[in-house]
């Protein structure tokens, strides 16, 4: 799995091979259904981190807003409609990728679905999904800790 590498840190991790940044911005959300965070499973070729536990989320679009953007990233990956009810936080965050440091800037909302009876039809990406309660989330081993975190203030604002 790959490293990641919190703001707070970034000037203590030395790499060599880093010829170069690249920063984008990613928007991801949270949908809360009876206690339950909606998780998605990688494929095994999905990069950065393959077969891990992941929020629906996407990078933002030239022109395109983070809120734009969540919504329809959680279309593409799930076919739900949703909006959005709170940003939750906005995280930074990098990762080395051979010559590359990919900075993160990740915007986290809290969505709610436009219909209760949606029905979830997952893209080429992702090969599962569930529903995690939150008293539970150390069973998904992959899904990182900060988004853990979010998960439980989401969770809180209910």
């Amino acid at each position: 799995m790959q490293e990641v590498i919190p703001l707070n840190l970034i000037h203590k991790h030395k790499n060599r091979r880093i010829k170069r940044t690249r920063q984008s911005i990613v928007a991801s959300g949270i949908l809360m259904i009876d206690s339950k965070a909606l998780l998605l499973k990688r494929g095994p070729n999905n990069f950065p981190a393959p077969a891990t536990w992941i929020l629906p989320a996407g990078h933002v679009e030239p022109l395109e807003t983070p809120e734009k953007a969540v919504v329809r990233e959680f279309k593409e990956e799930t076919n739900i409609d949703v909006m959005i009810r709170k940003l939750i936080k906005i995280e930074n965050y990098f990762y080395d990728s051979g010559e590359v440091r990919n900075h993160l800037i990740e915007f986290i909302y809290h969505v709610i679905p436009l219909k209760k009876d949606f029905m979830i039809k997952l893209d080429k990406d992702h090969v599962e999904y569930d529903f995690a309660p939150v008293k539970n989330l150390s069973r998904y081993a992959s899904l990182v800790a900060p988004r853990k975190k979010a998960i439980r203030e989401a969770y809180k604002n209910l």
